[in-house]
């Protein structure tokens, strides 16, 4: 009996520690010109387990500077084409709007599951340095001004959704006389693990009980006709 109470004792402070032991994530990215670099370094259980994720350099391909999708065709074996008559039935219409309405509930539930998780999320550090210029004095203004908005609605976006515990440093020095890319930024947040567990656990059980019940399927919004003509 007296080992079953010790069991129970340590496994209580196991759950103990493992749900309020402290996840400590400091981000680093820098981007120089056709160069970038990333880090992630992951810390937690008081420093007893770390584990750093080096992404290496990225190049920029410029002599193909495009974004190619392949996609799969079918090939027919004569040149014949086919056109087919497609009908959409009011009862497609209902579905396709039932669909619609289900799949918004179940965004919006898991956008509170992880609305409540980023609550918990403390922002220690926040650097973002930004050096741009591209060669003409009037653009390179504007260009400054851009990008001023965009980090204050990216800040504006962290301090809504996550605490800041110190004010962040954020920069932009632009070069009014040479072609300049370069922006360095760090980010430190610390997380309890228990939260994370939490998140996840809400996030299982939301994504199994919550399924929306989808009507019907793409397909069959599209139904052939009985009567197919050909070209």
């Amino acid at each position: 009996m007296i080992w079953l109470v010790w069991s129970l004792i340590v496994l209580f402070l196991i759950i103990l520690i493992v749900v309020t032991v402290k996840v400590t994530i400091k981000i680093e990215m820098l981007h120089d010109g056709d160069n970038d670099h990333y880090k992630i370094h992951i810390k937690t259980l008081y420093g007893l387990i770390r584990h750093t994720i080096d992404i290496p350099l990225i190049k920029v391909n410029k002599q193909k500077p495009e974004v190619v999708i392949k996609q799969k065709t079918k090939n027919s074996s004569t040149n014949n084409q086919k056109k087919k008559r497609k009908k959409i039935t009011p009862k497609d219409v209902l579905n396709s709007l039932h669909n619609i309405q289900e799949l918004t509930k179940h965004i919006v539930g898991l956008r509170t599951i992880v609305r409540k998780f980023l609550q918990r999320i403390h922002i220690q550090e926040f650097e973002w340095h930004t050096y741009l210029g591209i060669g003409d004095a009037a653009h390179t203004g504007i260009l400054s001004g851009i990008a001023w908005s965009f980090k204050s609605f990216v800040l504006q976006l962290l301090s809504k959704n996550m605490k800041l515990m110190n004010p962040p440093q954020i920069t932009i020095t632009p070069d009014f006389n040479h072609l300049v890319s370069k922006t360095s930024l760090k980010c430190m947040i610390h997380f309890r693990l228990g939260y994370a567990i939490l998140a996840g656990l809400r996030f299982v059980k939301y994504w199994i009980g919550g399924k929306p019940n989808l009507k019907g399927s793409i397909p069959s919004l599209m139904k052939n006709d009985n009567n197919d003509q050909s070209a």
